[in-house]
């Protein structure tokens, strides 16, 4: 593992976030400016040690022992009478030194800024780290790799080596993984309150906080998708989970929220076929629509194929072409190299919602338990989610006593009937469900609901028409959503098209 000592940092973040942990003066509000700014610190240090040298993290730790002998930060003047108590003191009394020579021109800052100043040394060591492994991933790429990696592997070589290297490093060591805790006294909490407030009421004004799913019976009882929440749609085999999520996929974008639809059972083209046949099912084209299959399979009739060439397509272009996108791996992908297309997407767009179809097909190469795996891999993409404050969401296999649970309470499922992976119980915060059966598919219904709902009652058991031609949910089911901005589109309200 790289450390940041073997690269040539800029230290202006890390003297600001020090200076700020020291106490000017004795005043009242200088100490609780302080205390805050040290609280900070506490809250943050698992990424601050990771991403500091060795000297700036002995520096940062002896302040935190100060202040566990006084129960207070310290002063400059103190904090070197105390560091001289110390056996080893002469690297960190270098460090301060160093600090010294930039003080002056240091401004005192709250500790809200604080994490200003650690995400730019966050970008400077990932930055460093990056140029380090390219180097390395170029010499791979030429075969001049004259020995393996690590001891007993092959040597790597070509430019296939190259771009696995990258991957790998890129979700080990290239990017840092804050794991900061907020929190803290109430009587420190009770002053961000208002500022936590005031960023809520505009997300809210704004219809930002809540994405509509385009969904009635979630949209109206509870308001739709919140940020930051994680989803699943639990149901058995064929009972349209994954056409479920691609439909309300087909909303959001359409409201112009960013999507990430990464389908691992399905190709790209697939996809954009199931998404083409939902949007020729909206009210500006005819009743029946375009079907999936025939635009997929190139057999299309002939007025049909006009109507998508002259209308369909170049409206569902305008509509979806720059909030919607679909990634698909050419092999099964690990995590990490899921992990990094959602963040590499992000990065370069912000993300509303994801979609992963199936989360839990992630491979696991090499594993010794891939279920536990699986469910840490649950339980990362809940902090992933929560870090990033966008919606994602899966479907969830159900198991067949899940099943049969259903069927005998009329087609409602109990969270216990997930399958295999017990930690989507524990971490999703909404898992709806689909239950289909014989019966209902003889008179083209679904029931759906949901059976938890961290924020409140669960969605009632529904029962909602499914169109025969397109699979896909009938008009009257559905309700307009408030478009999240101006698209120069009248917002369009399609039939649900399940697979």
């Amino acid at each position: 593992m790289l450390t940041a000592e073997r690269f040539n940092l800029d230290t202006h973040p890390f003297f600001q976030i020090l200076h700020a942990l020291f106490r000017e003066d004795g005043s009242d509000d200088e100490l609780i400016r302080s205390r805050k700014a040290l609280q900070w610190l506490l809250n943050n240090g698992t990424t601050v040690l990771s991403v500091f040298t060795a000297e700036e993290r002995d520096v940062m730790n002896t302040i935190k022992e100060y202040h566990s002998v006084y129960a207070e930060p310290p002063t400059r003047a103190a904090f070197e009478i105390f560091i001289k108590t110390h056996e080893k003191h002469k690297p960190i009394l270098e460090v301060l030194a160093a600090y010294d020579k930039e003080a002056d021109n240091l401004p005192t800052i709250e500790h809200t800024e604080m994490s200003v100043h650690l995400d730019m040394r966050i970008k400077d060591q990932e930055a460093a780290r990056f140029k380090f492994f390219a180097q390395q991933a170029l010499l791979i790429c030429d075969g001049a790799m004259a020995e393996p990696m690590k001891k007993g592997e092959r040597v790597m070589s070509g430019p296939r080596d190259a771009v696995n290297f990258i991957i790998e490093k890129s979700n080990k060591e290239i990017f840092a993984s804050p794991s900061g805790i907020d929190g803290g006294y109430i009587e420190d909490l009770a002053d961000d309150m208002d500022r936590h407030y005031a960023m809520a009421e505009l997300a809210a004004s704004n219809n930002s906080l809540y994405i509509k799913t385009g969904l009635d019976v979630i949209d109206k009882t509870r308001f739709g998708f919140r940020r930051g929440e994680f989803v699943g749609v639990l149901g058995f085999a064929g009972a349209r989970k994954s056409g479920m999520l691609r439909s309300i996929s087909y909303h959001i974008a359409s409201q112009g929220f960013s999507v990430l639809h990464i389908p691992l059972e399905s190709e790209v083209f697939e996809e954009t076929a199931f998404y083409a046949s939902i949007h020729s099912k909206s009210k500006e084209f005819p009743p029946n629509g375009i079907g999936k299959t025939g635009i997929y399979n190139g057999n299309l009739a002939p007025d049909d194929k006009r109507l998508y060439e002259e209308q369909v397509k170049p409206s569902f272009e305008a509509l979806l072409g720059n909030n919607l996108r679909i990634m698909q791996f050419k092999t099964n992908p690990s995590w990490e190299m899921l992990r990094s297309l959602i963040l590499t997407q992000h990065s370069m767009k912000p993300i509303d919602f994801v979609v992963v179809d199936y989360l839990s097909m992630v491979s696991t190469p090499n594993s010794r338990n891939p279920i536990n795996d699986i469910n840490d891999i649950i339980q990362e993409v809940k902090v992933m989610t929560l870090a990033n404050q966008w919606v994602f969401a899966t479907p969830v296999q159900g198991n067949r006593n899940g099943y049969k649970d259903a069927t005998n309470a009329d087609g409602k499922w109990d969270k216990t009937g997930v399958g295999n992976y017990s930690m989507f119980e524990k971490s999703l915060d909404l898992l709806l469900y689909v239950f289909s059966n014989d019966d209902l598919s003889a008179i083209n219904k679904v029931k759906m609901g949901s059976c938890k709902d961290r924020r409140g009652p669960d969605i009632p058991l529904s029962i909602l028409g499914v169109d025969p031609y397109s699979l896909g949910f009938l008009n009257d089911a559905l309700q307009p959503a408030e478009s999240k901005k101006e698209s120069g589109h009248d917002m369009l309200i399609p039939d649900f098209d399940f697979v």
